[in-house]
């Protein structure tokens, strides 16, 4: 039997920066308040001190989502917000298929924020198996075709401890290939 608590406080808010061992949530748990006849405890919340558990971060970080509401219900596991290094921040970039051979893990690459249009360096992590076809228009001498593109999922990490607040925005990527 799952059991439910609920999220009584949360501490944080998205973008905030959080230290390992910081509080980030409480959660009361329930307590048997009866017994039906059928020997089956019945639940409540008691508002009592005793019956809260208080959530930490586990490391440094910032708070990237909230993924629950104070007053929620949620089950043991179940994550309550979205916490990232912003040192190690992956952007996803979608290489062609006649490019792919060019890119490989440990390349640099240029990653500019569309928000600021600033760029930050960063590092090919690692090139995936292709993602999904996409259909883009291509020249031809009686016009526009519709043709089909294979694209490849490449990973690029990049350091945004100085600009924590663009956490999530849209970026170009440029990979220095070789």
């Amino acid at each position: 039997m799952l059991f439910r608590s609920r999220v009584s406080r949360l501490a944080v808010a998205p973008g905030a920066p959080v230290r390992a061992g910081s509080p980030l949530a409480d959660v009361e748990l329930p307590v048997p308040v009866r017994v039906t006849s059928g020997g089956t405890s019945v639940l409540s919340f008691s508002g009592t001190a005793d019956q809260q558990v208080s959530v930490t971060a586990p490391v440094d970080g910032v708070v990237a989502a909230l993924l629950a509401v104070e007053g929620s219900s949620v089950t043991a596991g179940q994550p309550l917000l979205r916490l990232v290094d912003p040192a190690r921040i992956r952007v996803t970039a979608f290489v062609s298929e006649a490019d792919v051979t060019r890119v490989h893990a440990g390349q640099s690459a240029e990653v500019t924020l569309t928000s600021t249009g600033d760029t930050v360096t960063g590092v090919v992590q690692a090139v995936l198996p292709p993602a999904a076809t996409a259909t883009a228009p291509v020249g031809t001498a009686d016009g526009k075709v519709p043709t089909t593109a294979t694209t490849y999922p490449v990973y690029v990490r990049v350091d945004l401890r100085d600009q924590v607040a663009l956490l999530g925005t849209s970026a170009a990527v440029r990979i220095r290939v070789k």
